[in-house]
């Protein structure tokens, strides 16, 4: 048995596996990084590529077969999307193991004990025999020995589809199933090597990439991060607007790249190709939440007075036991603009929500507050009376019915940060993660702030009527006719 390195597994992509390649290219710099990734001594390693950088081909298929051919893995589990794709993964290793001659005489393969579609059991001249199954997201996986022992070594490449992380529930399913039974399936020894393209930020595979304010930015193509698991997250090229740079030249030059992106973008799905190509699940182009739209205050604005009003999105129940309560509290200043003062946010008992509600409430002077109509129901509100008597501390509670649909909630939001009328304090220590909730919106695991913020601005709206225009025309009268000197005399009262 050998140690598997990068340099080794390039050795056998070039020397016996690339014969078999379709329209080889020069082997990238990034799937000697790849390389590297998996043969780490970490036992958990997820990398996010983009499509068609052949990370199928680099980690599945040249990568397992090295580890096996040098003895450093003898039992490989497989795990895709479906049983079906995994199977393929199977069939080309198979073929290389039964139609490639090189590769069979250079490591005395012998045959085929086993040739299933989903497992087959390699024999080498000498008796030695390693053994590759495959597997479908959700199928069950534990109890998976041969020989006395489980896998050790697992490979997950393009476990997630769009169907799926479309959907929290079946999010929260396969993360389930992954710590439930991928995880608990290998032996004490395995090594778990994940491969994807993020298209979710709640998908699992993003879960275990560098944190954004944690990373490594080890090139404007490649963040990576050292924790749990270690994690790289790779871009075709920097950014939407950027092609300074790209991945791999020789199979995705810059003319390419700009023009699949364009096509994408008058199919009207750019984001499709920000999440293929940049691992970034939502498009500048078509964000709900443009970051150029969401302003913060000037020094000036902050020492305005404005009328304060609050609102909160409560997780009180069980299915939003994974959410925030999330409040807000702010008001419009003398030019309508809505200033956002403050932010509260935490996982907390009915008790901590109903203190941090009135914290925010002293704090600002706030005497309208704005909460879903189901969090009132749900008995809170009577609490909050019968606080609001003992602390001497009132506000009037409004009930709003929101909508069912998240996006239709937050558009009068977007509708005036997009108009600039919303502005947010910066110098507070929530304006980062509440900046970075709402650039992921409708796609970032949480959606409370997009809630807590679109209830404030749309009550604030209804709450307080916009001047008609023959307010404002009486109103621009009453300045000009003052400016001219008219009015009562002081001192005769004509």
């Amino acid at each position: 048995m050998k140690d598997v390195t990068a340099e080794l597994v390039q050795a056998v992509s070039q020397s016996v596996l690339s014969q078999g390649y379709e329209s080889p290219v020069p082997i990238p710099d990034f799937h000697r990084e790849l390389w590297a990734l998996c043969c780490d001594p970490h036992p958990y390693v997820a990398i996010a590529a983009p499509r068609g950088h052949a990370k199928s081909t680099a980690i599945t298929h040249a990568y397992v077969i090295t580890t096996l051919v040098m003895r450093e893995r003898k039992y490989v589990l497989i795990v895709s999307d479906t049983e079906e794709q995994s199977s393929e993964f199977l069939s080309d290793i198979k073929r290389e193991f039964t139609d490639n001659d090189l590769l069979r005489d250079m490591f005395n393969v012998h045959k085929l004990v086993r040739d299933q579609s989903t497992d087959a059991i390699i024999q080498f001249k000498d008796g030695h025999q390693c053994r590759i199954i495959g597997k479908g997201s959700e199928q069950k996986l534990r109890g998976r020995k041969w020989r006395g022992t489980r896998p050790d070594l697992i490979v997950i490449d393009d476990l997630e589809n769009e169907e799926l992380v479309s959907s929290p529930l079946r999010r929260e399913k396969l993360k389930k199933w992954f710590y439930g039974s991928v995880l608990p399936a290998g032996a004490s020894n395995c090594k778990i090597r994940m491969v994807g393209t993020v298209m979710h930020f709640d998908s699992l595979l993003n879960s275990f990439m560098p944190p954004d304010e944690e990373c490594e930015h080890v090139s404007p193509l490649c963040d990576r991060h050292r924790g749990a698991w270690y994690s790289a997250r790779y871009r075709s090229h920097p950014s939407e607007e950027d092609f300074s740079i790209v991945l791999w030249p020789a199979r995705f030059p810059e003319a390419k790249l700009r023009e699949r992106q364009a096509d994408y973008s008058r199919q009207g799905i750019p984001e499709v190709y920000a999440a293929e190509y940049l691992n970034n699940p939502i498009s500048a182009e078509n964000a709900y939440f443009r970051e150029q739209d969401l302003r913060v205050m000037t020094p000036e604005m902050r020492e305005m007075p404005i009328t304060c009003y609050g609102s909160a999105d409560l997780a009180i129940s069980e299915k939003d036991r994974a959410a925030f309560t999330v409040m807000y509290a702010g008001g419009p200043d003398d030019q309508r603009r809505i200033q956002i003062r403050d932010r509260r946010k935490g996982r907390w008992s009915s008790d901590k929500i109903i203190e941090e509600m009135f914290s925010i409430v002293q704090a600002h002077g706030i005497k309208d507050f704005f909460l879903e109509s189901e969090n009132i129901a749900k008995g809170l509100g009577p609490i909050i009376e019968e606080e609001m008597r003992r602390r001497g501390v009132y506000f009037t509670l409004h009930k709003v019915q929101p909508s069912k649909d998240k996006q239709q909630r937050a558009s009068p939001l977007r509708a005036m940060t997009r108009a600039g009328m919303v502005y947010f304090d910066d110098e507070t220590e929530w304006w980062i993660d509440s900046r970075n909730e709402l650039l992921r919106f409708p796609k970032g695991r949480y959606m409370d702030d997009a809630d807590a913020l679109g209830l404030l601005v749309a009550s604030i709206q209804t709450l307080i009527e916009p001047p008609t225009p023959a307010e404002i025309y009486e109103e621009e009268y009453q300045e000009a006719y003052m400016d001219m000197g008219f009015g009562v005399c002081p001192h005769t009262g004509y």
